[in-house]
């Protein structure tokens, strides 16, 4: 420094420069209800990266926001249509914050399955099961779906039934065989 032709002593200045960090972006994720999400460990190239997430739609059974990596819970969806909530992350290492980056979380519904109705027949009659609600049908006892069978006994069927998503729901029905006379 240099005042009025003279010199003065030199100051020294130490400046610490902190990165600004980045983050991985999460892959956008789906699950069925009733799903258990496991924890979601957020990851950055930056050394001590922190995070603070919030959620947008906590009707999935995720809180609203948090700090550190996003935790487990329940997927729920007691609706008919999915249910997206967008999740988004903000790094951070001391007092830099870095950009903030987004994925979503999509809940899908199980699907409404019917068994049919309760039936009673005769021994010996013949009958079919005609389960709805689902893409695809897998029934105990052996017995396909629309396929005509003799029942022995009085019996509960139960039909597990598996929408598009791959989300899988069950009912029941009863088929109750009356002795002929």
């Amino acid at each position: 420094q240099t005042s009025n032709g003279c010199e003065g002593p030199l100051s020294q200045i130490d400046v610490i420069v902190t990165p600004q960090t980045t983050m991985d972006v999460p892959i956008d994720l789906a699950v069925c209800s009733g799903v258990i999400v496991p924890p979601l460990a957020f990851t950055s190239s930056t050394a001590g990266t922190n995070y603070t997430w919030t959620n947008g739609n906590t009707s999935i059974g995720l809180g609203a926001s948090g700090n550190g990596n996003l935790p487990g819970f329940a997927a729920t969806n007691s609706g008919t249509v999915n249910q997206v909530a967008t999740i988004t992350v903000t790094p951070s290492v001391g007092t830099c914050v870095g950009a903030s980056a987004s994925f979503t979380i999509t809940i899908n519904p199980l699907p409404t399955i019917s068994a049919g109705i309760d039936q009673a027949l005769c021994a010996g009659e013949s009958t079919s099961v005609n389960a709805s609600g689902g893409v695809t049908y897998s029934w105990n006892n052996n017995i396909t779906n629309g396929l005509a069978f003799t029942p022995g006994t009085t019996t509960t069927y139960t039909v597990t039934g598996t929408s598009a998503d791959g989300c899988i729901n069950t009912d029941q029905m009863q088929i109750v065989i009356n002795p002929v006379p």
